[in-house]
């Protein structure tokens, strides 16, 4: 590099000449960066917090992390098998081509986190991202808490908008949350900040939070935020003002803060979550869900006030049978003129003759003259005609979608199904990797 930029320094203008050197210098501050970035190894059982961190001497605990300084490139390795109980914060930040990462190492099951205790302070969160370009990968959490039943009933309330196990705080931009697995966390994943991912996590079997406060797995306040290719089961639960609460996914909180736009929500499949799959409680721009399948009880989308709201090519099933007034997809009523652009496209929806899907008597939010085409409709139970609350348009059509294996919950099609003909549902083409990282079962 040097004597190619010597060589070219008697034929090309001083500016440019200025530029290739400005350009060797970044380049070099990259390399040099990358040759010196740090590895960590963090080891519960065998490990001492006076080590100097290497694999031969490894940290022991999470308090470890929140007292030292990352660089650019640097990675923290769990060990597999172990056990922490506490929590920590990530405040440094990488770079895009140098993110800080948090991972695994060793055999065994992958290093577990919870923290039990619920206080003011932290709101029973574990990690804390505080800084940008962070990769989470690997890792399980579990168990963790609700605010305590004799807080004043409101302050119980407020605390829900500060929960969340993986907690991605505003200002925090540019972080992947990969192939975790969260178990019995009320409020899984917090997102904050902007430009991150959540994808490959299997987040799974949570209930009530508080009396009004159903479990969610993955929140979402900041803008320009993906969600893709998670696994969520058994959230939510029975119980609350609506007879049911809790969301796999939910745009909503905290008034303050919200800025939720430019939102793509896909690939997801989620199931037996109590409340529904997504729930945006807060007025918004630009947002997709696409190619998600939802078998869940209740809505598949409930929105207020989305302007350019798209879903599309979704498979949603709805035939478990709680004693609900159950709705597809609702809008509120005195947001409705703001939800414009809102399109229904290339869905499919099978129900039993307990859901309705645009709108119901028991429930007069329902959408009614939204843009839809193209969706496919099926009730094994009776006509499923009777349960639009809207008439069809010209371009739906009702018919058995032949799903690969009903009982099983295998929601791919057979090569003989309608659905496939009509670029219907989320199963077109090759079959999306849906499954998570770690531990999970088929």
């Amino acid at each position: 590099m040097i004597l190619l930029t010597n060589k070219l320094n008697s034929q090309i203008l001083p500016e440019i000449r200025f530029s290739i050197l400005v350009l060797f210098l970044i380049i070099t501050m990259v390399c040099t960066k990358s040759v010196f970035a740090t590895k960590y190894y963090i080891d519960q059982k065998r490990g001492c917090d006076q080590n100097s961190g290497n694999i031969k001497h490894p940290w022991q605990s999470l308090r470890s992390i929140s007292t030292h300084h990352f660089d650019a490139g640097d990675t923290i390795f769990f060990r597999n098998g172990s056990q922490f109980t506490s929590n920590f914060e990530m405040k440094d930040s990488g770079t895009e081509t140098n993110p800080i990462v948090l991972s695994t190492y060793g055999k065994g099951k992958a290093p577990r986190f919870t923290n039990p205790v619920f206080t003011q302070e932290n709101m029973g969160r574990v990690l804390e991202i505080k800084g940008s370009f962070i990769v989470v990968e690997k890792l399980s959490f579990h168990d963790n808490p609700v605010p305590p039943s004799g807080l004043d009933p409101k302050l119980r309330h407020s605390n829900v908008t500060q929960m969340g196990v993986i907690f991605i705080h505003k200002g925090a931009n540019f972080n992947v949350v990969k192939n975790c697995e969260l178990s019995n966390s009320p409020i899984g994943i917090r997102v904050r900040g902007e430009h991150n991912l959540i994808t490959n996590n299997y987040l799974h079997d949570a209930d009530s939070i508080t009396f009004n406060w159903g479990s969610i797995a993955i929140v979402v306040v900041g803008a320009c935020n993906e969600i893709a290719f998670n696994k969520i089961h058994n959230y939510g639960y029975f119980g609350g003002s609506f007879g049911l609460d809790g969301a796999a996914i939910e745009l909503d909180g905290e008034d303050k803060l919200y800025d939720a736009h430019n939102i793509n929500i896909h690939h997801n499949i989620s199931s037996n979550t109590k409340g529904g799959f997504v729930e945006i409680t807060r007025m918004t721009d630009n947002v997709t869900i696409a190619f998600n399948v939802s078998d869940d009880i209740d809505k598949f989308v409930g929105a207020v006030g989305v302007k350019n709201l798209h879903i599309v090519n979704n498979t949603v099933i709805r035939i478990r049978n709680p004693d609900l007034n159950q709705i597809v997809f609702w809008q509120l009523d005195q947001f409705a003129k703001r939800n414009s652009e809102f399109l229904i496209e290339n869905n499919l929806i099978y129900i039993n003759d307990r859901v309705r899907i645009y709108d119901t008597q028991a429930r007069n939010w329902g959408i009614k003259s939204q843009p839809r085409r193209n969706n496919l409709y099926f009730s094994p139970d009776t006509d499923v005609k009777t349960l639009m609350g809207v008439t069809m348009e010209a371009s739906d059509f009702v018919c058995d979608p032949q799903f690969a294996n009903l009982r099983k919950e295998r929601f791919g099609l057979k090569k003989s199904s309608p659905a496939l003909l009509k670029g219907v549902g989320a199963y077109i083409g090759t079959l999306p990797e849906w499954k998570a990282g770690i531990e999970m079962p088929d």
